[in-house]
């Protein structure tokens, strides 16, 4: 600064300080703070999202379908361009059926999955037509069930693509029609289908993290590089009134601790846990129960396969992430955060059915 008086290049050094001081103030309380990137989501909101559960058991008509894999079956025989799909397990025979009529008529078909179930024989079927299937090859789980359709349409939740997962266990599994949500879900199969990357080798670019789909704010996320826990337990500490629970397992401490900070702030808290699960090594079930939380076990002769939390009656939480640290730290997993009331209500609907049926 050849020519500056010494008192004014203090001065400037000063000034430059104390705006970075602010900025940097600033930038860390809005970390904290949920926000819809107005470049990042449609300006009418456009778009829906539907919610199906699983399973309707005795009240399906003998040979029906189950509406949630009718409407599966409904969109990809709706399918124009592509059909991606990330499944753990797969044995949907109906599912393969249509996957194939979609590459007969010139509809591209991609999948990923979890090697260890890389062997099913809808699966070979699938490869011995000439769709190409990519396995993670590695010990931590690809555990997605996720669909992208036409690059607009996505299935995603808990279920897996199994007769098991529709007819048996207790799933949700949401029909999210929106360009921007299918950006996050088609980012996400890329990164694995095409790249190889998978687990700790994942890249933090999700294009469009906060949006909003049919007026509702939705965050999207991938472990283990968008810090889902982090995500969760801010939710879990903003709550004020309630937080229902539906967990296969629970073994997240620091979930736990922020369940239970909730409800020591006078936030009501209950849960339905899946029986089998609530006492593997680790499981934070005790601790919660000890601490004054209404937690009860489920009564499904088969599993409770439910990731769930409906937080203030307002807001969805869900996917097919698993409130422990290997879902955090080393799977390949996603979750939704949603903002709608009405759809808080069908969640909170669901819950309610599974917590009067199970044990205390």
């Amino acid at each position: 600064m050849a020519g500056e008086p010494r008192s004014d290049w203090w001065r400037s050094i000063a000034g430059f300080m104390l705006l970075g001081v602010t900025a940097a103030v600033f930038y860390w309380m809005d970390l904290d703070q949920p926000k819809v990137d107005p470049a990042a989501a449609p300006a009418d909101g456009s778009g829906s999202i539907m919610a199906f559960f699983t399973p309707p058991g005795d009240e399906l008509m003998p040979g029906s379908l189950a509406p949630v894999e009718q409407a599966v079956l409904d969109s990809l025989q709706r399918a124009e361009r592509s059909v991606d799909l990330a499944a753990y397990d797969f044995d949907l025979w109906r599912l393969r059926d249509e996957l194939l009529d979609c590459q007969r008529r010139g509809v591209r078909v991609r999948v990923v999955v979890e090697s260890d179930n890389a062997d099913q024989p809808a699966l070979l079927d699938l490869q011995g037509a000439g769709i190409p299937i990519v396995g993670d090859d590695r010990g931590p789980l690809m555990h997605h069930k996720f669909m992208v359709i036409d690059d607009e349409l996505v299935w995603a939740g808990s279920m897996n693509f199994t007769q098991r997962g529709v007819y048996h266990n207790n799933n949700n599994f949401l029909r999210i029609e929106s360009a921007d949500v299918a950006a996050d879900f088609s980012r996400e199969f890329e990164e694995m289908f095409a790249e190889d990357r998978f687990g700790a080798l994942s890249r933090a670019d999700t294009p469009y993290p906060f949006l909003v789909v049919d007026d509702s704010a939705v965050e999207v996320a991938f472990s283990p590089e968008d810090d889902v826990q982090g995500r969760i337990i801010r939710r879990l500490n903003q709550a004020s009134a309630s937080v229902d629970l539906l967990a296969f397992t629970l073994t997240a401490d620091p979930i736990a601790d922020a369940l239970i900070a909730a409800y020591g702030r006078g936030v009501h808290v209950r849960g339905v846990l899946e029986a089998a699960r609530a006492d593997d090594l680790g499981a934070d079930a005790g601790r919660l129960r000890s601490a004054g939380l209404d937690l009860r076990l489920d009564t499904n002769p088969d599993t409770m396969h439910n990731k769930v939390m409906i937080i203030d009656r307002q807001t969805v939480v869900t996917g097919s992430y698993n409130f422990t640290q290997s879902a955090e730290e080393h799977n390949d997993e996603n979750l939704l955060i949603i903002d709608n009331t009405r759809l808080a209500g069908q969640y909170g609907r669901a819950f309610q059915a599974l917590f009067e049926a199970a044990l205390p």
